[in-house]
């Protein structure tokens, strides 16, 4: 199973995590939704979490 690097901290304690040769390349991750005012406040708050972990995570 392929783990994306956002959630590697979140595999659950039964799950084996092992390497792939070679090194898989990374992907951006692309989100559409609606505009202020009409975007729901839980879609803008899950948008500004995969922000913040994102910039936490992958080096720049």
């Amino acid at each position: 199973m392929l783990v994306p690097t956002l959630v590697r901290g979140a595999v659950h304690p039964g799950v084996v995590r092992r390497p792939t040769a070679p090194s898989l390349p990374s992907r951006r991750l692309y989100a559409a939704s609606l505009a202020p005012p009409f975007r729901l406040p839980a879609v803008t708050a899950l948008l500004d979490v995969i922000a913040r972990v994102s910039r936490e995570r992958i080096p720049a």
